[in-house]
């Protein structure tokens, strides 16, 4: 995932995005056509593209590593007739929220979220298991659903050989916080659609039970907003961590 945190002119489109990753040396040499742009879309003041790479991905970006981000500096643009910087932010833990399609502004009708479970990944979870590529929030529910805007949101949820002692509550304060940060100004009272896979579903539930306990106009816009939530495989009669331990 590329973020792009200064300007949300700066990034540019997919074409220059993907011409900029083809000039990255593999294996000390270029290769044209290697990369794929995928998604690129708004949140907040930051564009966010989501790559992939055909072939073998760059030397530069196998320094990727869970919370170890890289850093890009693209050619500068020419804005409004001065050369800008253009710094960009790889990421490969997709922690907080990622947008990955959002049909135009005057156009969006839905807000869907998406939470992954236990060890899991809030990119990775939803790929296809047989298309490297493919991925089922970005690439599926834009056709079902292009009057909407997609995003994931990601946590630390790994557990093995790890003695965290994250709460489901501290995680769902966090989602809370996100997820109210995302749709302030004109989306606070857009109809929202949440997904939750595993452990995600028990943070969701968590999230919306703080949400009604508080008193204060946003969280009640929020619990007015959420038209349906979609569970799969969530543990509602109980999670043994320990078994879990073993996936």
């Amino acid at each position: 995932m590329l973020r792009d945190y200064l300007d949300t002119l700066n990034i540019g489109n997919r074409f220059v995005i993907r011409d900029y990753l083809d000039t990255l040396n593999i294996d000390n040499r270029c290769m044209k056509g290697n990369s794929q742009v995928l998604s690129l879309a708004m949140y907040g003041s930051w564009q966010v593209a989501s790559v992939s790479f055909e072939y073998h991905e760059p030397d530069i970006f196998r320094g990727c590593k869970p919370d170890q981000n890289i850093y890009l500096q693209f050619p500068k643009r020419r804005i409004e007739g001065r050369a800008v910087p253009v710094n960009v932010t790889v990421d490969c833990d997709f922690y907080g929220m990622t947008p990955f399609y959002e049909s135009p502004e005057d156009m969006i009708k839905y807000d869907i979220i998406a939470v992954t479970g236990l060890s899991a990944h809030a990119f990775g979870s939803w790929k296809s298991p047989d298309q490297a590529h493919v991925m089922w929030l970005r690439d599926f529910l834009k056709i079902d659903l292009a009057d909407s805007r997609v995003l994931t949101w990601g946590y630390h949820s790994d557990i093995k050989n790890d003695q965290s002692t994250t709460s489901i509550a501290a995680i769902s304060r966090d989602f809370l916080q996100d997820i109210k940060f995302a749709r302030r100004k004109s989306a606070s009272d857009r109809p929202l659609i949440l997904i939750g896979h595993s452990l995600g579903g028990l943070v969701l539930q968590q999230a919306l039970a703080d949400a009604g306990k508080e008193t204060d106009e946003e969280n009640g816009t929020l619990l007015r907003s959420c038209i349906g939530i979609l569970f799969f495989g969530v543990p509602n009669l109980g999670l043994n961590p320990q078994a879990s331990r073993h996936w």
